[in-house]
Order: C-alpha cells, then structure tokens, then sequence
C-alpha cells in the first residue's frame, strides 16, 4: 500500500496492575506506602513494561493508534473542534 494507513491496530501501552495501583494511591490523601513505591523497581514490574513498550513500538513504531479511539469519538459526535494542538507534549 502505498501513502498513508487509516487502519491502526495498536493501542495505546496499557498500563500495568502495578502502575494503576501506584497512581491511584498517589492521588488518594495521606502518605505513600514504601512497599507500593518498591515495586516500581520490582525486576518483574520493570521487564512487563518493557515487554508492554517493545509491542507497542513493534506494532505501531510511530505511535499513530495512540488518540485513535478519540479522534473516531470526535468524528461520530459530527462536532468541529475550534482548535487542535499538535506535537508532544512536555512531560
């Protein structure tokens, strides 16, 4: 196929049991266990988002598929947004 795919199979990474439990705790009140924090250099906890990060960049390299399912929700709604950013955001 020549020019540009509209058919993006990939999502964006998704996020590990682990990561979800950490942000939830850190946007919760009171202090952080160090026992959760631990596990962000857990070796499994690491080698899963590693394994996670190398199928997303083998299946989607650019990460095109990453807004894929907002962009869809925005054409069916038939709204015309007055503005779009592009680029990457700072981090």
């Amino acid at each position: 196929m020549i020019g540009m795919n509209r058919e993006v199979l990939s999502k964006e990474a998704p996020h590990s049991p682990t990561m979800l439990e950490i942000v939830e705790a850190m946007l919760g009140e009171g202090p952080l266990d160090a026992a959760l924090l631990a596990k962000l250099t857990d070796l499994k906890t690491e080698d899963d988002r590693a394994k996670a990060q190398a199928q997303l960049v083998e299946e989607d390299w650019a990460n095109l598929g990453r807004h894929q399912g907002a962009n869809a929700a925005l054409i069916a709604s038939g709204e015309c947004p007055d503005l779009v950013f592009m680029g990457t955001p700072s981090r």
